[in-house]
Parts: structure tokens; sequence; C-alpha cells
């Protein structure tokens, strides 16, 4: 529950008037309802303070529309001067056994009530006397009010986080409107000249601007506006294909069907068939309605559908309708739920992308005030459309009203024309499907209910291990017991995406970056700790400092005593920065330079996100402006700023006197509002366009500068700033490559390992039949193509065409951990023997491959001996077989590329063969410097074309070297487009 007041529009929007005044013809009334179940009754009175509390933070709970009476202005949201909450929160009681079935009974007919126009919108009605001793809510309230991701908007003002939260102080009252029909007209008569005088002058602007357009560039002018006028003779020209036999017959009766799912069953159907979440919920509807035609004896290929595309924006008011319809072809016909999904993502990325996807919002104001037997005409134009689907995202955290928890939720949707509605809600971790039926259109209502519960199994199969074996895992909601909650899941917001053209630009995505904007007028705000690291970098500092024993039991208390000051309230992020100076005071900026780079590589370097340097690399490819946007030092902040090359920096520091840092931090710190405002003053600087910039970041203090920025991105968010981007609908971005492991981890690299067994016997049965080598290059590829599988790891290659001629050669891999040579082992493949260090002839992993493949381990610290342990190395390129080395020798814990030694080339000029880097970008992300096991991913690698050493000389040699070094480095800082291949 917020404690935050939300702005709302004051004017009612076209389409909202519209649904208003829709409100007059019974079938097409636009009320939804959602079923919420309690683990327990409420108390009434508490529930109703909650209302009450809630209705003076959103006024729109207390607003009614008034309608001018003359239809010169629009209506607007009134205050209700005798607004009476005891009418619409409300209280009945089901008789024995109290089944969800019963409580569907009630919601039935109440969805098709009219409502008091003359009063706010909504009622809630506590249904009591379910089995075991739980509750139901019944939610209602008018389309005019919300659209389903506003109405999650304001739930959120109804919601705890947890059973029994500290009081809350009850917001003081609204003031009453008296604003009347005739009184509403006459302020638009007052201000009627002058609303003309500026509709004529913003009108003349309009005109010149596009005569300036057609003038400047006719063929596209023209191109776009025959490109519009062909979307919008798809999107207003009916529907898509023709209506169901079986669904034809309308009425005001309603019938309520829900299925209970595990989301993250549906998350992987649609992760296996390549689509997202909205794509697999939309395939498996489409199976429900092929399988009740088929059972009963009718084949239909295509039905016409309506799906709602989100057109809400971050700073948009909480409330209101923001979306725009589509209609699609269902490919109800098609069997295989993989390729039904396909087709169907295909379907809506194409409506999204359509020009005119607008055009029903662009006509509202228009329309609204028609007559009302045309409002009558175009409400008919709805029953066109067998079914409208839509997918809500509920909150992903366990929450309660009234000291009640909410074990699931049910929202059937508004049904104005159409045979059925269906709503996917998803909350915490599980989803449910209500569906809305006409009751004179689904005739068959047990065939349906099976129906539903066969065509989401369909679909939920693609996802599992063994898709033969029966589920239950679709369940009918009125007879399916309570378990235990499932872990809190993060937001999705599939319905959400704005119209996309390729790949899904969903926000906070690469996609979504590369489609944007460019040039460097829009900045990248990306924070530090718990961003673009995992964990605290902070932490490595004072490690440091504990390690070294430079920490007396005097600051230990002073720290002790912070922390408690701070949890009182009597203490702030200056004074922690103050702190912390205590201890730095007198040493010099270049000893702390050092200690800042040193921990960098040490420890920091290996918890850079991946995806967090992606995001940075997308916007740098894009010109933005980057900026390293963080409360911590500069010493913190410096060395990831410039292994990430961000060339602006926004952090703290501390006054310097004669090299020497005095302890006291530089007014202002940067911190929660004052970093808001340097952020700020930076874009003005900068000539930036903040309301066009994007902030990534994960703390509650970041909380200001997401509403300063156009693009708010809470990364890896907790407590309020995910609380707030819940409320506000900012897209949550969570990072999982430096996640722990876990068990399932472990077990996936035993059995990695594990694989090493049958890929040796049939390695050796190979090497019987044919020869040694052979048996070799078959173990060698079936181990390593078995383990990596198994951990999750996949590879992206760019040159690959590089690895398979000329053979043999010299190839060359940067080496930052354990595994990538394996990794390069793995995309070499057969006819292939290395070289490494001693200490890894004990790895069971690289020891075991190497001395198979017949490498060679040298001792570095004895040069005459590596060389002489060389030579048989460099023999066998004589025999056709290749050599796998890493020219740095040592691995690097930051990813950096070390100096080239001279043996690798040495050997490549003896056996007159060329010299092939593999550049491999990411491999930090699968296992850090050190780490014994691998987790999933996807490892990015370049293999850059054969470099020929026939012309190399002994003189030129350190050279060449280094030219060959500096391509590495440089297709590392450029990584080279797919499409560049």
């Amino acid at each position: 529950m917020t404690d935050t007041p939300l702005a709302s529009a004051r004017k009612v929007s076209p389409a909202e008037h519209m649904m208003f005044r829709m409100e007059e013809i019974p079938s097409a009334r636009s009320s939804g309802i959602a079923v919420a179940i309690l683990d327990r009754a409420p108390d009434f009175d508490r529930l109703v303070r909650v209302y009450e509390r809630a209705s003076r933070l959103f006024q729109r709970l207390r607003q009614r529309i008034v309608v001018p009476a003359l239809p010169i202005t629009s209506p607007e949201w009134v205050t209700d001067p005798d607004f009476d909450i005891s009418y619409h929160v409300r209280r009945v009681r089901v008789p024995e056994p109290g089944t969800l079935r019963q409580v569907f009974d009630i919601a039935e007919p109440l969805v098709m009530a009219p409502y008091d126009r003359a009063r706010p919108l909504w009622v809630t009605t506590l249904v009591e006397g379910l089995e075991g001793g739980k509750a139901a809510l019944l939610l209602r309230q008018h389309h005019a009010m919300a659209d389903g991701l506003g109405a999650v908007q304001l739930m959120h003002l109804l919601y705890d986080e947890e059973r029994d939260p500290p009081p809350r102080p009850m917001p003081p009252l609204p003031t009453p409107e008296y604003l009347t029909p005739e009184r509403l007209a006459l302020r638009a008569l007052r201000g009627l000249p002058g609303n003309l005088a500026r509709g004529l002058g913003e009108g003349f602007g309009v005109a010149r601007s596009a005569l300036a357009r057609f003038t400047s560039e006719p063929a596209d002018t023209i191109l776009e506006v025959r490109a519009f006028a062909e979307s919008l003779q798809r999107v207003i020209g009916g529907p898509a294909t023709k209506p169901s036999p079986l669904l034809r017959r309308r009425s005001l009766s309603r019938r309520f069907e829900a299925l209970d799912i595990p989301l993250p069953e549906l998350r992987r159907a649609a992760k296996a068939a390549g689509g997202s979440v909205n794509d697999a919920y939309l395939a498996a509807v489409a199976g429900v309605l092929r399988l009740y035609h088929e059972r009963l004896g009718v084949g239909v290929g295509s039905l016409p559908v309506a799906i709602p595309i989100s057109t809400r924006r971050d700073d948009d008011p909480a409330g209101g309708n923001h979306f725009a319809g589509a209609q699609l072809a269902l490919p109800v016909g098609e069997p295989d739920p993989a390729l039904r999904i396909a087709r169907i993502r295909d379907l809506v990325l194409n409506a999204r992308a359509e020009p005119a996807i607008d055009a029903m919002n662009l006509a509202a104001p228009l329309v609204e005030r028609m007559p009302s037997s045309v409002i009558r005409a175009i409400a008919k134009l709805a029953k066109a459309n067998d079914v409208q689907l839509s997918n809500v995202p509920g909150p992903a955290h366990a929450t309660f009203m009234a000291g009640a928890e909410i074990l699931a939720s049910y929202v059937f949707g508004p049904l104005p024309g159409p045979a059925l509605m269906t709503v996917l809600y998803s909350q915490s971790g599980a989803c449910s499907v209500g569906v809305n039926c006409d009751a004179a259109a689904v005739t068959e209502r047990e065939l349906f209910a099976k129906c539903l519960r066969d065509g989401f199994d369909e679909v939920l199969a693609l996802g599992r291990v063994d898709a033969a074996q029966p589920s239950s895992s679709a369940a009918p909601a009125s007879k399916r017991g309570r378990k235990a909650k499932p872990a809190a899941m993060p937001q999705h917001t599939d319905v959400a995406e704005r119209p996309l053209v390729g790949p899904p630009r969903l926000p906070g995505t690469v996609a979504e970056i590369e489609a944007s904007p460019a040039g460097p007028t829009i900045a990248a705000y990306f924070d530090l700790d718990g961003t673009l690291i995992a964990g605290y970098s902070g932490q490595a500092f004072a490690t440091d400092r504990l390690r070294r024993g430079e920490v007396a039991l005097a600051e230990i208390a002073r720290t002790l005593r912070f922390g408690l000051d701070a949890g009182l309230g009597r203490a702030n992020f200056a004074d922690l920065l103050r702190l912390n100076g205590e201890a730095w005071a007198g040493r010099s900026v270049d000893d702390l330079e050092e200690l800042g780079e040193r921990l960098f590589v040490q420890q920091i370097s290996a918890r850079v996100h991946r995806e967090a340097r992606e995001l940075v690399a997308a916007h740098q490819r894009r010109g933005h402006t980057v900026v390293l946007c963080s409360s911590a030092t500069r010493f913190q902040v410096a060395p990831v700023a410039r292994a990430l090359a961000i060339e602006h920096v926004l952090c703290n520091d501390y006054v310097v006197e004669d090299g020497r840092l005095t302890g006291e931090p530089v007014e202002p710190v940067i911190w929660g509002e004052s970093k808001s405002a340097a952020a700020q003053a930076f874009a003005a600087e900068h000539k930036l366009e903040i309301r066009e910039s994007y902030f990534y970041a994960d703390g509650d203090e970041e909380i200001a500068l997401m509403h300063q920025v156009g693009h708010p991105r809470p990364t890896n968010p907790k407590g309020e700033l995910e609380r707030v981007a819940l409320l506000r609908g900012w897209p949550i971005l969570r990072f999982a490559t430096r996640a722990p492991l876990g068990a399932a981890g472990v077990i996936r690299n035993l059995a990695g390992i594990a694989s090493l067994a049958p890929a040796a016997l049939g390695g050796v049965a190979v090497g019987y039949s044919r020869d040694r080598q052979a048996g070799v290059d078959y173990f060698v590829k079936q181990w390593l193509d078995n383990f990596f599988a198994a951990n999750g790891v996949t590879f992206r290659v760019q040159g690959e065409q590089h690895l398979r001629s000329p053979r043999p050669a010299v190839f060359l891999f940067n080496h930052v951990n354990l595994f990538d040579a394996m990794m390069a082992g793995k995309l070499v493949g057969g006819k292939c023997t290395g070289v490494g260090k001693k200490e890894l002839e004990k790895n069971p992993l690289v020891g075991t491959l190497g001395r198979l493949m017949g490498a060679v381990f040298v001792d570095r610290s004895d040069t005459a001996s590596a060389v002489a342990a060389l030579k048989p190395v460099q023999d066998r390129l004589a025999e056709g077989i290749s050599i796998l080395i890493s020219p740095e020798g040592t691995r690097h814990v930051s990813g950096e590329v070390g100096p080239f030694k001279k043996g690798p080339f040495r050997m490549a000029m003896a056996g007159g063969v060329p010299v092939i880097p593999i550049v491999i970008r990411n491999a930090l992300d699968v296992a850090s410097h050190d780490a014994a096991l691998l987790r999933p991913g996807v490892v990015d690698v370049v293999v850059l074309p054969p470099i020929s050493v026939a012309d190399w000389s002994l003189e030129d040699l350190a050279k060449r070297i280094e030219e060959v070094r500096q391509r590495v480095i440089d297709t590392l800082t450029n990584w080279p487009s797919a499409e560049s291949d």
C-alpha cells in the first residue's frame, strides 16, 4: 500500500466517454469484475477503512462523471459531494458449502448490472462463508475508470505486503465539487472564443508543419500517407476473418469459467516455441476454441479476435485508459502448438507495427458526440469479433488486504459484443485465466470447461521435460485445492509492449536501445552498486582494510554508532561519507587511485553484470551520452568507468589539499534528490534531453531521478523502488549472470563432467576401428559438446569459416578463466593439440583433455626446458595437426588482454602455417576468473581471418606480435555486428 497520492486526468477522454455512453446499451456495457480469494475473512470495518483511505489518495474512487448540458466540451471527473463509502463497499454471505462456484454465481449477474451514473463507477463486495474459513472480494469497476494495467495501478493503493503493517495516517478529505452539467456547459461557453482561437492556431501550426514536410520531402511524405491509408483500411476494415458458426448468438446472460496455471510453465512453453508469454497464452486460447469446435463437429481454420495494444507511457496519470485495439485472424485450426505460437507471434508483431493502430482513439473525439443511434451502430461492430483477449500482469509478491492474504485472483473482463472475453492475470509466480462467456454463444458449458483445460495443457506440454507425461498443471479454479504460494516472480508486461517491427523491443533490452533515436542529446545514466556490478564496491575496500589490519576498535565503535543513528533517522549518507573519510584522511590521492585499480582487477571486475555491459555498449553504439552516476567515491567508480569506456562520471569525492585527502566530502553530496539535481545540471550543461534519457539503478534513493528521466529502468530493485516501479508501471530489469549457481547448477556441472565416460568409450571404439587420432577427435568433440550443453552454455560465433580452413594453423585465444581453453578446443574441433602451463596438468578437466589431445604442459619458470618441450608440438604441424595456445600465458581476472609471448608465433613461422586468433568476448559471464563451475549463458566469439607469417622475420617479430594483439583488443573494443560477418 502506498502513501503517495496519485494524480489523475481531470478530463474524461473521448474513448472513456464512449464507454460511459454505452452504459445505456445493456449488451455493450463495459464493466469488468475481479474475484480475489482471501485466506480468511477480513474485519469488515478495517476493509472499509482501507477503501476510505484509498479514495483519499486517488480521487477517481470518489469521482463521478459530469457530462455538459451542451456537447461543446469534454465531460469531467468531479469529486462527488455525496460520496458514501458504505454504498461502494458491501458484504454478503454464501450458504454452505461455500465453494468458488457459488462465488462465481454471485458475480455473474453483478457484471451486467447497470451503474448508478450519479455516483463513482465502482463497487466492492466482501463474500464471507467460503469453505475453510476463506472469503472473497468481488471488485467491480467500469472500464471508463481504468483499463487492466490502470486497474492494477489502483490496486496498489489497497494492497499491503504484510498482514499487519504499521498504522498509517488517514489522508485529508478531498474537497467536494458542486459542478452541474449546466455549469460545465456555461463555463465552456465563456471560454469558447479563446479555445477556438487556440484550436485554430494549433491547426494552422499542424497544417504549416505538414506543408513544410511535404515541400521538403514530398516522396517520403506521400509514401507515409499511403502506408497510413493502407494500414487504416486494415485496422478499421472489419473482422480479420469469418466468425464462428457456433458462437453467433448473443444475450445478456454471462457465465464464468476459470483456470489456474503455473506461470513458470507458461514461460517455459513460450520460450520453447520462441515466443512470449502473451504469444503462448493466445495460442492456448486458440487451442481451446479448436477443441470446442472439433468436439461439436465443426471445423474452423481461423476466428476473428480482438486484443488490446497498450499505449500507456511512464508519465501518464494513474488509472485511465491507454490502449488501442487490434483485430487478428487467430489460427485456431493449427494443431501444432509450437507452430501456432510462431504464427501468432508474427500476427501480433504486425498488428503492433500498424501505423494506424490508434485509429479508433483518433476518431473517438468525433464519435463521442454523435447521436445515440450512431453509438448503438458502433456497439454492434464489436459483435463481429468472436473473442476478446487481454493479459494483465499483477503484483509479483504476496499481497494482503485488511489483514487477509490474497491467494488468487480471477479477472473477468467486460464483454461488449463478442462471444467470450478471456483475461490472463499473473500474480506471485502463478496465473489464472478468467473467461467471461455469453451464455447464448457458449452453450455447452461443461464441454467448454474441459476444452479450457485441454487447450492450455497442449501449450504447457511444450515446456515440460516429458511432454507425454499426464499433467494436472492446468486445473479448473472452481475445483482446485489451494496449495502453498510459489515464490515471487518478476513482473512481465507482454501486453504493454509498444508497436514493434522485427525482434521484440521490450523496455530495458538491447533491442529497444538499438531502435531508439541516435545522438548525444540522449543520456543513459547508470548507477554502480547493484546495477553495473553485483553487490557493493565499498565492501571490497572495507574487506581489504580489515585484511590488512588497518581498522582500529575505535573505528568499529564509530561504525556501530553510525548504524544505530541511521536506523533512528539521526544520520544520513553524508555522515557515512564523513565516517569513511576519517579512515582515508591523510592518504594520498595516488595511493587511493592505485588501491581502486587493484581492487577492481582483483575483485570488482568479475562482478560486472553482462546484461549491464551490453546495455552500456548498446547506448554507446547509438551515440548516446553515457554517464556513470553513483553515490560511491571516485576511487570506486573511476576504474569501472574506464573498463566500460564510460567517459562521463558523476560521483562523490573528498576535499584534497596538497595531494592528500582531508576526509571531508565535496559538497553537495550526491545522494537521492541531490543526485537527481546533479544529473539534471549535467543534462543542462551538455544540452541533453532529460525526458528522452534513461536511468538504470537499484536503490530507493534513486526514485527522484527515476521520475525525471523519460525512460526509468529500475534494475534489480528492492523495497520502495520496486513498489514505486510497480505503481508507476516502470519496466523492471532483473540481471541473473551473477546469481548463485545453486544445487541445480552444481548438478549440471557434474552431469557435464560425467559425460566424459560415454564420450571416452565412443572414442575408443572409433579409434579401434580407424586410428588413434580419429578416436581422440571423436572424444574431444562429443565430450565438449555434451559438457557445455549440460551446463547451458551456447556459442554465438562469427567468422566460423576460419576455423575450418586453412588447416593446420596456430590458433590463439584470449585467456581469462579455466574454461576458455575448452571453449576454444570445442570450436577448433579435431586434429588439434595444445600447449598449457604446468599447473594445468593437474586440473581434472583441462589436464585430462590436454593429455588425450597430446598437449604439452610447460614449466614457464624454466625457459630452456619450456622451449625444448614445445619442439614435439611444433613438429606435429607437419602431420596436419593444428596447435591451440593462449599467447598471454597467464589469465587476467578483469578480461583485459595481456602481453603476448613469442613462442606461438615462432612455432607458426617454423611450421609455415598461419596464425588464427579466436577472440572470446564474455567468457567471464559463464565462469569468473578462478571459478571451478560453469553457469548458463551465451558466449560471443569472433574468429579473425588467418594471418600469414610467411614474410615475418625475427627482427620485426615483436612489432608483428603487437599488431596481432592490437587486432584482438580492437575486436573486443568494437565488437562486430552479426551482419558484418
